[in-house]
């Protein structure tokens, strides 16, 4: 039988740094990060390995109840980033809610900012990157290598096949 207490400790360790979770009821890995000034708060969720996040000062990230983040996925946030209670995040995710400056000379200092919001009970295959101002409504499939960036409406399946590939989902 495994015990809590690792959990239990991470959970303070998080807590000491200003992160809001809770300290029963939620499986964060001890190799889990979280940097930055901004706030972060994690509902009764599951965080494996080398899971990373930074969050910038006036930021917020929010993870709801029965979230559930595979290993080395990767949250960076300078505004806002919302992850529905029950979705699930597969391994090698990257979330931003930002992009660098760009003009005709290229990367210019600075960045753009937006936010990201992932609905309820939505799927995410590995290696899958959500790109800032996207909107992931309840009980979507955002399949494995997909890079999404825009609205997807309740209830449809994402794949990339060469470019993205939007469905309505289907009893199968």
């Amino acid at each position: 039988m495994k015990t809590a207490f690792p959990y239990i400790l991470k959970a303070i360790l998080l807590r000491l740094r200003g992160t809001d979770v809770p300290l029963t009821g939620s499986r964060i890995s001890m190799t889990v990060k979280v940097e930055g000034n901004g706030s972060v708060k994690i509902g009764r969720s599951e965080c494996r390995p080398n899971v990373y996040f930074a969050c910038k000062k006036g930021a917020r990230i929010l993870l709801g109840d029965n979230v559930f983040v595979n290993r080395n996925s990767i949250i960076i946030c300078h505004n806002e980033i919302t992850i529905g209670e029950g979705s699930s995040i597969g391994p090698n995710v990257c979330i931003f809610d930002h992009d660098h400056k760009y003009g005709k000379n290229g990367v210019i200092k600075g960045f753009v900012d937006g936010s990201v919001r992932i609905g309820k009970n939505v799927w995410i295959g590995a290696g899958a990157i959500i790109l800032r101002d996207s909107d992931i409504g309840d009980n979507c499939i955002i399949g494995a290598g997909t890079v999404v960036k825009g609205r997807i409406p309740d209830n449809k399946m994402v794949l990339s096949k060469g470019g993205n590939s939007v469905t309505d989902l289907q009893d199968r």
